[in-house]
Formats: structure tokens, sequence, C-alpha cells
């Protein structure tokens, strides 16, 4: 699973982001920034195994399918720059699309620091997009602590 993280004027979340992701990976990762703050030059300066794209700024969605479409991975968990992931997520995300096939789509579930949980978190089910709707009992999901959402989705067909 590769990581794209989208970032505009986010330098000092930027670097606590790729710590946690770091910390726990070595998938691919890719920063496109959104020509803001500095943050490209602290991405090449303190992450050298980290990708990143300066880009102008056309929105938070054009840089996520930049980073998406410039990862080479068959997963992409993508990110805003305010997220720290906790230990194992990209393991526990990808081992859960690989064990279903026919998901397109999941989400960790979020927690707000110091732990807890987000409104978003305490809905019965974590996002998980399915073709077609399942009512599959919902999995133990890892956590990202986060002020926004990070989505982990299947590239091309199962």
């Amino acid at each position: 699973m590769g990581v794209a993280v989208v970032s505009y004027n986010t330098a000092a979340l930027l670097r606590r982001c790729l710590h946690s992701i770091v910390a726990d990976t070595n998938a691919p990762m890719l920063v496109v920034d959104n020509g803001s703050d500095g943050s490209a030059d602290i991405v090449r300066r303190e992450f050298p195994t980290v990708r990143v794209r300066v880009e102008e700024n056309r929105g938070y969605g054009a840089a996520a399918n930049i980073a998406v479409t410039q990862l080479e991975t068959p997963y992409v968990l993508l990110l805003n720059a305010d997220t720290e992931l906790t230990p194992r997520t990209l393991q526990a995300l990808t081992r859960y699309l690989d064990q279903h096939p026919r998901v397109a789509i999941a989400g960790p579930r979020i927690v707000n620091a110091p732990f807890s949980y987000s409104d978003i978190a305490l809905a019965p089910c974590p996002l998980v997009a399915r073709a077609p709707v399942s009512t599959a009992a919902c999995p133990v999901w890892p956590a990202i602590m986060a002020t926004t959402c990070g989505i982990a989705s299947r590239l091309g067909p199962p």
C-alpha cells in the first residue's frame, strides 16, 4: 500500500504525519505540495525516502488525483497532513483489502488526540464501500489520529 499526503501550508503538521508513517513502514510515499510554505523542502531534507511533487494549487482533489496516479501500488492510503498513523495501520488495511477482494474502499477509525473518538468513529462501522453492498460483520479497524479522514482504496478491478 502506498501513502499519498496532500499538503498546503502545513509544514509542522506534515512533519509529524510523515514521522508516524516512516516509523511504521517502508511503503512508497508521495507528498503533493500545493506550492505552499516550504513543506517540500522539509520533505526533501528530512525524509529522503519520500517523493515530493510541488504543484500549482488547484485544490485538494487535483492534488489527490496526482498522488494516486503517481503511486504504483495496488492500494493507496490518501491522507491529509494533519493525520498521524498508529502502528500497523497500513498492515491492517492491506490485509483487510487483500482478504476482501470485492471491497473497493476502506477507512480506518479516526481518533482525535489525545485518543478520544471522533463523531465519525462512533458510527457502528467505519467507512467501507463495497460492490455490491454487503451486510458482512464490521472488522476491527486500526486507528489514525486525525482531524480529517484517511481513505485506503483499491486501484483497478479486484
